[in-house]
């Protein structure tokens, strides 16, 4: 398969999904349109729990699967950090955003079966506007992941945000 520089500044290059850069560019942009608009967006961040260090077969599966599952081209899914992915999910409402993130962890049930990896999400359907500073709604979501509320029989737990 021959380099393709179109892809190579916006693509990680282990799973292929976005990359943080570049999907902070686009939420800024889908932020500030909400803002205007007066829309909803939802944030997704996805939690493998991975049974070994070296995993980076695994990671290209979940990336798949991840975005087999987002159905719409503006949506967007991206590498967070070494284990976690970060859902983009644009102009939807949380039942809209439960009926993806449901869909993800019913896909993911046969992970759990070959590679023993199960995965946990969290996130927050918000509407964006000046009082809400984005680094604190990505502070929260880190805090959100950990909670007991992620850690039930579903595997999941999306919230509406609430502006503290």
């Amino acid at each position: 398969m021959a380099f393709s520089f179109q892809n190579s500044s916006f693509r990680d290059p282990d799973t292929g999904v976005y990359n943080l850069n570049y999907f902070m560019e686009i939420l800024f942009r889908e932020w500030h349109r909400s803002m205007r608009e007066q829309g909803q967006l939802s944030l997704v961040l996805v939690h493998p729990s991975y049974p070994q260090r070296h995993h980076s077969q695994e990671k290209k599966v979940i990336a798949s699967i991840l975005e087999k599952s987002v159905y719409r081209a503006t949506d967007l899914v991206s590498i967070l950090n070494e284990d976690d992915f970060l859902l983009g999910l644009f102009n939807l409402n949380k039942s809209g955003t439960d009926v993806i993130v449901d869909r993800i962890i019913a896909q993911t049930n046969e992970l759990k079966q070959q590679f023993g990896i199960e995965i946990w999400a969290g996130g927050f359907n918000l509407s964006p506007n000046k009082d809400i500073r984005l680094e604190t709604v990505f502070d929260e979501l880190q805090l959100f992941i950990n909670s007991p509320d992620i850690h039930n029989e579903k595997h999941f737990s999306i919230s509406e945000y609430q502006h503290h």
